[in-house]
């Protein structure tokens, strides 16, 4: 409902013809300011935006705006892709996720192999308190298990992507991580190449899975899917695979 409000609003704002006569010009048009907008009309505007991209061009342009973009009801969508230097990408990361991580919603990691260092130094814990969505594409076997290690730390994160550019064989070792984070609700695995060696049985501590809708992009046999029902206990759960693959 709230998306078709403002697709109306912005719709009327676009599209309204303002008729007016030469003699009248000066007195019947009446000029607003952007500052007039409500606080709610721009963080709606922000949504679409990445998060450092509103800090460098609102920041400093004058207390109003500071104080909107520093405010605790303003949460930040954080975006690293490929098309960034590795230099980019380290300023990015140690001067303003590192100071504003309090205010980050939404985190989402495209990097290429070549750029994958670089997830050594992207450490993601419980002072990212109110981080709800984590996606990370491309990313490599070897750094995915010491961000995956934080999970259970993060106190609301609800969906989870992964996107794996590299083989690994078995994959039992990630979905056990994943099955520890105690708010899951949404995870959505894809490994591009390769069979999988894969148990979904869960860790000996954990007795069922928060998850509500996982969506498997990876070849998965009926026999590794053997212990999925344990998963089945709480609640009413929604699983996609994308291939079937039979014994």
């Amino acid at each position: 409902m709230n998306q078709i409000k403002r697709e109306l609003r912005f719709n009327r704002f676009y599209y309204k013809t303002i008729t007016f006569t030469r003699d009248k010009v000066d007195t019947d048009v009446q000029t607003t300011s952007i500052e007039n907008l409500s606080n709610e009309i721009f963080y709606e505007i922000f949504d679409y935006l990445d998060g450092c991209d509103v800090y460098h061009a609102f920041l400093n342009l004058n207390q109003r705006f500071q104080q909107l973009v520093q405010s605790s009801s303003y949460l930040l969508k954080i975006k690293f892709h490929f098309r960034l230097s590795k230099k980019q990408h380290m300023n990015k990361w140690k001067q303003f996720i590192l100071l504003n991580k309090r205010q980050i919603f939404s985190i989402y990691v495209c990097l290429p192999f070549r750029m994958n260092q670089l997830c050594a130094e992207f450490t993601i814990n419980s002072t990212f308190s109110r981080l709800e969505s984590l996606v990370l594409r491309e990313i490599h076997s070897d750094q995915i298990m010491s961000l995956l290690i934080e999970l259970p730390c993060l106190p609301r994160l609800f969906s989870l992507t992964i996107d794996l550019s590299d083989h690994l064989e078995d994959l039992t070792n990630i979905y056990r991580m994943v099955f520890t984070s105690p708010l899951l609700k949404y995870f959505k695995f894809t490994k591009r190449c390769g069979d999988t060696s894969t148990s979904l049985s869960p860790p000996i501590h954990k007795q069922f899975s928060t998850i509500e809708y996982m969506d498997i992009h990876h070849p998965c046999t009926f026999e590794q899917l053997s212990d999925v029902d344990w998963i089945f206990q709480i609640h009413t759960k929604l699983i996609r695979f994308m291939k079937p693959y039979y014994l």
